[in-house]
């Protein structure tokens, strides 16, 4: 999310109209439901390990939901050569490209 937030810091000091602020609230208002509706703590039962990872994926949806329109007006607002610049970006250039699941054998 920084690297967005830098992005778009940057997007906001070339263009003052493209400001990601509704970026910001929707990600601030998305980390509240987040931060309420994911405990850290793990349940010791397993279906009460399970209806907590249902829990998490419900507050993960609802958060995108609340970012999708922020970031697509931002990303609409771009040109051309700047969506493809933020499209080329992304987990695997943030260095995620070396990540596996701990068991696979890949």
């Amino acid at each position: 999310m920084a690297h967005l937030r830098d992005r778009g810091r940057r997007q906001a000091e070339r263009h003052p109209a493209r400001t990601p602020r509704r970026i910001e609230g929707a990600s601030a208002k998305a980390a509240d439901i987040i931060t309420k509706d994911c405990p850290t703590a793990l349940p010791a039962k397993a279906t009460d390990r399970l209806a907590l990872a249902e829990q998490r994926l419900d507050a993960m949806q609802q958060a995108i939901k609340i970012v999708r329109p922020a970031f697509q007006a931002f990303y609409d607002s771009l040109d051309d050569k700047q969506k493809a610049t933020l499209d080329a970006s992304g987990p695997r250039h943030w260095g995620w490209h070396h990540w596996h699941w701990p068991w696979s054998e890949d």
